[in-house]
């Protein structure tokens, strides 16, 4: 689980477009109102 938690953290960058919003805690600077919406439908 650390090792699952620190990848995302330091890819933010990368992350932020992959679908890291999952986290919503580095990725939600970076764009908070589209990632919501997008990770939600995605999982339905």
């Amino acid at each position: 689980m650390n090792k699952k938690i620190n990848i995302p953290q330091i890819r933010t960058n990368s992350d932020t477009k992959g679908g890291s919003v999952k986290n919503g805690q580095v990725p939600t600077m970076h764009n908070p109102p589209p990632p919501p919406p997008k990770n939600n439908s995605t999982k339905g």
